[in-house]
């Protein structure tokens, strides 16, 4: 069995050997927006230590790729809500699949990153990075926001490797693989595997969890910053990759914050101390839209001053560089 045909090549359903139950249960589970989804988790429970028993003839990968599959095809999440109602299976699921990863990966595993080209093989760098997002999705949906936070840190730099390498290496032809979803609200199958981050910005989440998700993509856009402020001595090419790549992050930022804000909008408690969390995390998002006006402001100038009514306008969003929680005000 090979683990190295390109994808158009490739019958991805023989190739990882599926189960014929399993197949038709993922297939029937996508048209029916989760019919089959209880099935699925008990499949994979039973079956997802065939690989330690030669009598099966399964191997690692195989068993990484079944749950991998099973898990995106969960997606997006607010269509599912087996995220909400099967967080134990989901755990041992994960933990298995991450498990398995630990086993056949080189000892450098959590510091690896995409490259051009290797979605053609079986990527263990993919389905690694792959597993940190299920469990921050799980731990998100669990309201396990500290257990989340250290992962979401790992998601954050394992997008920032990604993209690194891409731009370091001069693969500008990859950005068409890195873009192809930019404009898609939901998370499908195949998409956010370089900008992995990504995908945590289409899921439905609560405003809670939002919070250090909206604190962890705005350091990626600054990120895209620092790259974008070296970037003055490469090529145009290389320049106009990476400011694309830059605004679509800003864009995505703010959206997500400015959907949060209007979801917390309507959620003010009588109880006066939750009220008080409900403004902190309010002030927070907004000082993040702000912050990421401002940079936008910074890339595009000319156009601000425009587009300004008044001279001072372009001048005072500039200055207003507000604090976030650490120094909000209390009253």
């Amino acid at each position: 069995m090979t683990y190295c045909k390109k994808e158009q090549e490739r019958d991805f359903w023989r190739e990882f050997q599926f189960p014929k139950e399993l197949e038709y249960m993922l297939k029937a589970n996508y048209y029916s927006h989760g019919y089959c989804s209880k099935g699925i988790l008990s499949y994979l429970l039973d079956h997802f230590e065939d690989n330690e028993d030669f009598h099966y003839g399964v191997q690692p990968q195989q068993i990484i790729v079944w749950i991998d599959q099973s898990l995106e095809w969960f997606f997006p999440t607010e269509f599912y809500d087996v995220w909400v109602n099967n967080q134990d299976d989901l755990r041992a699921i994960i933990a298995r699949q991450n498990k398995l990863l630990q086993k056949i990966g080189p000892s450098n595993l959590n510091t690896g990153y995409r490259f051009k080209d290797d979605d053609g093989c079986f990527n263990i760098v993919k389905y690694y990075q792959k597993n940190i997002l299920y469990s921050v999705i799980l731990d998100l949906y669990s309201g396990e926001y500290a257990k989340m936070t250290p992962k979401l840190e790992q998601l954050l730099e394992a997008s920032k490797r990604n993209v690194n390498s891409l731009l370091s290496l001069n693969h500008l032809d990859q950005l068409d693989f890195i873009l192809e979803d930019e404009l898609g609200c939901y998370h499908y199958p195949g998409t956010d595997e370089i900008e992995v981050v990504n995908w945590l910005l289409k899921e439905y989440v609560d405003a809670q969890g939002a919070v250090p998700i909206a604190k962890a993509y705005e350091r990626y856009c600054l990120f895209l910053n620092e790259l974008e402020e070296k970037s003055k001595i490469k090529s145009a090419e290389y320049q106009a990759a990476l400011h694309r790549l830059l605004s679509n992050a800003e864009n995505r930022l703010q959206k997500f914050c400015d959907r949060i804000l209007f979801e917390l909008d309507d959620m003010h408690d009588e109880n006066e101390e939750r009220d008080q969390l409900l403004f902190q995390d309010m002030y927070c998002l907004k000082t993040i839209i702000t912050r990421s006006e401002n940079r936008h402001i910074k890339q595009y100038p000319d156009y601000f001053q425009k587009e300004c009514c008044h001279g001072d306008i372009l001048e005072r969003k500039l200055d207003s560089q507000e604090p976030c929680e650490e120094e909000l005000p209390f009253y």
